[in-house]
Protein backbone atom coordinates (compact mmCIF):
# COMPACT_ATOMS: atom_id res chain seq x y z
CA UNK A 1 0.00 0.00 0.00
CA UNK A 2 2.94 2.43 1.02
CA UNK A 3 4.51 1.88 -2.57
CA UNK A 4 1.86 2.41 -3.94
CA UNK A 5 0.82 5.61 -2.19
CA UNK A 6 4.21 7.13 -3.27
CA UNK A 7 3.87 5.85 -7.12
CA UNK A 8 0.78 8.71 -6.94
CA UNK A 9 2.62 10.62 -5.28
CA UNK A 10 5.11 10.43 -7.59
CA UNK A 11 2.45 10.70 -10.55
CA UNK A 12 0.87 13.89 -9.69
CA UNK A 13 3.43 16.40 -7.71
CA UNK A 14 5.17 18.69 -9.82
CA UNK A 15 9.54 18.05 -10.28
CA UNK A 16 10.78 19.63 -7.16
CA UNK A 17 13.37 19.89 -4.29
CA UNK A 18 10.23 19.82 -1.94
CA UNK A 19 9.33 16.35 -3.95
CA UNK A 20 12.80 15.04 -3.60
CA UNK A 21 12.47 15.85 0.04
CA UNK A 22 9.28 14.14 0.66
CA UNK A 23 10.66 11.08 -1.45
CA UNK A 24 13.53 11.04 0.76
CA UNK A 25 11.37 10.58 3.86
CA UNK A 26 9.23 7.88 2.39
CA UNK A 27 12.98 5.99 1.94
CA UNK A 28 14.06 7.06 -1.44
CA UNK A 29 17.75 7.54 -1.98
CA UNK A 30 17.45 10.55 -4.41
CA UNK A 31 19.80 13.35 -4.49
CA UNK A 32 18.98 16.80 -4.18
CA UNK A 33 19.32 17.94 -7.72
CA UNK A 34 17.66 14.92 -9.46
CA UNK A 35 14.59 15.26 -11.51
CA UNK A 36 11.78 13.38 -11.05
CA UNK A 37 8.52 14.13 -13.69
CA UNK A 38 4.83 13.27 -13.64
CA UNK A 39 5.54 9.38 -13.52
CA UNK A 40 4.39 6.18 -11.73
CA UNK A 41 7.22 4.98 -10.06
CA UNK A 42 5.74 1.82 -7.99
CA UNK A 43 9.35 0.87 -6.61
CA UNK A 44 10.36 -0.93 -3.52
CA UNK A 45 14.33 0.61 -3.41
CA UNK A 46 14.88 3.32 -5.53
CA UNK A 47 18.73 5.12 -5.75
CA UNK A 48 19.11 7.98 -7.68
CA UNK A 49 22.30 9.62 -7.80
CA UNK A 50 23.64 13.59 -8.67
CA UNK A 51 21.50 14.85 -12.05
CA UNK A 52 19.73 11.98 -12.57
CA UNK A 53 16.19 13.12 -14.50
CA UNK A 54 13.10 10.70 -15.14
CA UNK A 55 10.73 12.77 -17.49
CA UNK A 56 7.05 12.26 -17.64
CA UNK A 57 4.13 9.70 -17.99
CA UNK A 58 6.30 6.64 -17.55
CA UNK A 59 4.90 3.66 -15.66
CA UNK A 60 7.75 2.01 -13.85
CA UNK A 61 6.50 -0.93 -12.04
CA UNK A 62 9.69 -3.28 -10.43
CA UNK A 63 11.39 -3.74 -7.57
CA UNK A 64 14.50 -2.04 -7.79
CA UNK A 65 15.70 1.48 -9.95
CA UNK A 66 19.43 2.59 -9.60
CA UNK A 67 20.21 5.68 -11.43
CA UNK A 68 24.02 6.62 -11.43
CA UNK A 69 25.12 10.70 -12.03
CA UNK A 70 23.52 12.07 -14.99
CA UNK A 71 21.94 8.85 -15.72
CA UNK A 72 17.86 9.70 -17.29
CA UNK A 73 15.22 8.27 -18.22
CA UNK A 74 12.51 10.05 -20.96
CA UNK A 75 9.04 9.81 -21.61
CA UNK A 76 5.88 7.58 -22.19
CA UNK A 77 8.18 4.33 -21.34
CA UNK A 78 6.28 1.47 -19.68
CA UNK A 79 8.69 -0.99 -17.57
CA UNK A 80 7.14 -4.09 -15.77
CA UNK A 81 7.47 -7.17 -13.75
CA UNK A 82 10.53 -8.54 -11.36
CA UNK A 83 13.63 -6.78 -13.00
CA UNK A 84 16.26 -5.02 -11.42
CA UNK A 85 17.09 -1.48 -13.18
CA UNK A 86 20.45 -0.44 -13.07
CA UNK A 87 21.31 2.44 -14.94
CA UNK A 88 25.14 3.62 -15.31
CA UNK A 89 26.79 7.03 -15.37
CA UNK A 90 25.39 9.19 -18.14
CA UNK A 91 23.41 5.70 -19.26
CA UNK A 92 19.83 6.60 -20.88
CA UNK A 93 16.39 5.03 -22.02
CA UNK A 94 14.43 7.36 -24.57
CA UNK A 95 11.31 7.42 -25.23
CA UNK A 96 8.10 5.39 -25.23
CA UNK A 97 9.63 1.85 -24.99
CA UNK A 98 8.71 -1.36 -23.54
CA UNK A 99 10.46 -3.25 -20.94
CA UNK A 100 9.18 -6.69 -19.05
CA UNK A 101 9.10 -9.40 -17.52
CA UNK A 102 6.48 -11.85 -16.50
CA UNK A 103 6.50 -13.13 -13.02
CA UNK A 104 7.39 -16.38 -11.63
CA UNK A 105 6.51 -19.42 -12.56
CA UNK A 106 6.12 -17.84 -15.90
CA UNK A 107 9.69 -16.46 -15.20
CA UNK A 108 12.61 -18.13 -12.70
CA UNK A 109 15.63 -16.53 -10.55
CA UNK A 110 16.52 -12.78 -10.74
CA UNK A 111 16.29 -10.62 -14.32
CA UNK A 112 18.51 -7.87 -14.18
CA UNK A 113 18.43 -4.60 -17.02
CA UNK A 114 22.16 -3.55 -16.90
CA UNK A 115 22.78 -0.34 -19.44
CA UNK A 116 26.32 0.50 -19.19
CA UNK A 117 28.21 4.23 -19.00
CA UNK A 118 26.87 6.42 -22.12
CA UNK A 119 24.63 3.85 -23.42
CA UNK A 120 21.49 4.50 -24.62
CA UNK A 121 18.39 2.96 -25.49
CA UNK A 122 16.33 4.99 -27.81
CA UNK A 123 12.81 5.17 -28.87
CA UNK A 124 10.05 2.71 -29.58
CA UNK A 125 11.83 -0.78 -28.47
CA UNK A 126 10.91 -3.91 -26.64
CA UNK A 127 13.30 -5.19 -24.41
CA UNK A 128 12.09 -9.08 -23.11
CA UNK A 129 13.45 -9.09 -19.76
CA UNK A 130 12.83 -12.95 -19.29
CA UNK A 131 16.49 -13.22 -19.01
CA UNK A 132 19.24 -10.84 -17.73
CA UNK A 133 20.27 -7.85 -20.50
CA UNK A 134 23.28 -6.73 -20.20
CA UNK A 135 24.62 -3.67 -22.36
CA UNK A 136 28.14 -2.43 -22.28
CA UNK A 137 29.88 1.45 -22.29
CA UNK A 138 28.94 3.85 -25.14
CA UNK A 139 26.71 1.48 -27.00
CA UNK A 140 23.11 2.36 -28.24
CA UNK A 141 19.94 0.53 -29.31
CA UNK A 142 19.51 3.19 -32.33
CA UNK A 143 16.93 4.34 -34.48
CA UNK A 144 13.33 2.71 -33.48
CA UNK A 145 11.42 -0.78 -33.51
CA UNK A 146 14.23 -3.25 -32.58
CA UNK A 147 13.51 -6.29 -30.34
CA UNK A 148 15.42 -8.20 -27.86
CA UNK A 149 14.43 -11.16 -27.09
CA UNK A 150 15.57 -13.51 -24.07
CA UNK A 151 13.31 -16.68 -24.14
CA UNK A 152 11.82 -18.38 -27.23
CA UNK A 153 10.32 -21.84 -28.31
CA UNK A 154 11.12 -24.81 -30.31
CA UNK A 155 7.91 -26.93 -30.48
CA UNK A 156 7.71 -30.91 -31.50
CA UNK A 157 6.87 -32.01 -35.06
CA UNK A 158 3.65 -33.43 -33.81
CA UNK A 159 1.06 -33.03 -30.87
CA UNK A 160 1.64 -29.99 -28.00
CA UNK A 161 4.82 -30.55 -26.87
CA UNK A 162 7.05 -27.84 -26.95
CA UNK A 163 10.27 -26.24 -24.37
CA UNK A 164 10.57 -23.09 -23.86
CA UNK A 165 14.82 -21.57 -24.51
CA UNK A 166 15.51 -18.85 -22.21
CA UNK A 167 19.17 -16.94 -22.34
CA UNK A 168 20.02 -14.02 -21.21
CA UNK A 169 21.57 -11.42 -23.76
CA UNK A 170 24.64 -9.36 -23.88
CA UNK A 171 25.95 -6.34 -25.60
CA UNK A 172 29.44 -5.24 -25.56
CA UNK A 173 31.05 -1.87 -25.85
CA UNK A 174 30.78 0.66 -28.82
CA UNK A 175 28.13 -1.55 -30.09
CA UNK A 176 25.94 0.71 -32.60
CA UNK A 177 22.46 -1.66 -33.52
CA UNK A 178 20.67 -0.44 -35.99
CA UNK A 179 16.50 0.02 -36.06
CA UNK A 180 14.50 -3.05 -36.47
CA UNK A 181 17.08 -5.24 -35.03
CA UNK A 182 15.82 -8.31 -33.38
CA UNK A 183 17.89 -10.25 -31.03
CA UNK A 184 17.31 -13.33 -30.04
CA UNK A 185 17.78 -15.46 -26.49
CA UNK A 186 21.33 -16.22 -25.50
CA UNK A 187 23.23 -13.73 -27.55
CA UNK A 188 26.31 -11.82 -26.90
CA UNK A 189 27.77 -9.15 -28.93
CA UNK A 190 31.58 -8.68 -28.74
CA UNK A 191 32.79 -4.88 -28.59
CA UNK A 192 33.26 -2.46 -31.48
CA UNK A 193 30.33 -3.95 -33.66
CA UNK A 194 27.97 -2.24 -35.94
CA UNK A 195 25.03 -4.15 -36.82
CA UNK A 196 22.83 -2.70 -39.63
CA UNK A 197 18.93 -2.18 -39.79
CA UNK A 198 16.67 -5.01 -40.07
CA UNK A 199 18.98 -7.77 -38.80
CA UNK A 200 18.52 -10.76 -37.23
CA UNK A 201 20.67 -11.94 -34.90
CA UNK A 202 20.43 -15.82 -34.23
CA UNK A 203 23.42 -16.65 -33.06
CA UNK A 204 27.09 -14.82 -30.90
CA UNK A 205 29.25 -12.09 -32.63
CA UNK A 206 32.54 -12.24 -31.83
CA UNK A 207 34.34 -9.90 -34.50
CA UNK A 208 35.12 -6.51 -34.38
CA UNK A 209 33.22 -4.86 -37.39
CA UNK A 210 30.33 -4.28 -40.20
CA UNK A 211 27.25 -6.93 -39.78
CA UNK A 212 24.39 -6.96 -42.08
CA UNK A 213 21.24 -9.09 -42.90
CA UNK A 214 21.87 -12.80 -43.30
CA UNK A 215 20.08 -14.17 -46.48
CA UNK A 216 17.00 -16.91 -45.10
CA UNK A 217 18.24 -20.47 -44.92
CA UNK A 218 16.65 -23.94 -44.42
CA UNK A 219 18.37 -24.97 -41.08
CA UNK A 220 17.54 -28.68 -40.23
CA UNK A 221 15.39 -29.11 -36.45
CA UNK A 222 15.19 -32.40 -34.84
CA UNK A 223 13.38 -31.56 -31.53
CA UNK A 224 15.04 -34.37 -29.21
CA UNK A 225 18.43 -33.49 -30.33
CA UNK A 226 17.40 -29.42 -30.04
CA UNK A 227 16.18 -30.18 -26.57
CA UNK A 228 19.41 -32.49 -25.25
CA UNK A 229 21.74 -29.21 -26.34
CA UNK A 230 20.65 -27.16 -23.39
CA UNK A 231 20.44 -27.07 -20.06
CA UNK A 232 17.06 -28.30 -18.50
CA UNK A 233 15.64 -25.28 -15.58
CA UNK A 234 14.90 -26.74 -12.70
CA UNK A 235 12.68 -24.33 -10.66
CA UNK A 236 9.81 -25.08 -8.52
CA UNK A 237 6.32 -24.58 -9.49
CA UNK A 238 7.28 -23.82 -13.48
CA UNK A 239 4.39 -23.59 -15.99
CA UNK A 240 6.45 -25.49 -18.62
CA UNK A 241 9.24 -27.56 -19.67
CA UNK A 242 12.28 -24.50 -19.97
CA UNK A 243 15.89 -24.59 -21.09
CA UNK A 244 18.49 -22.45 -20.52
CA UNK A 245 21.02 -21.22 -23.52
CA UNK A 246 23.80 -19.63 -22.64
CA UNK A 247 25.97 -17.71 -24.94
Amino acid sequence: MKIKLIAFFCLIFPPSKIKNYILQLFGWKIANNSYVGFSYISTRKVNLYENTRIGHFNFINAPYLKMKPKAYIQNLNRITGPIYILLNASAAIGNMNTIKRAKHPISWGKSVLKIGHGSKITSKHTLDCTRPIYIGNNSILAGQGSQVWTHGYIHNSTGKDRFRIDGSVKVGDNVYIGSATVINPGICISNAITIGSHATISKSLEEAGLYVNQSLRHIPLDYDEAYKKYTPVRSKKLIEKIVHKKC
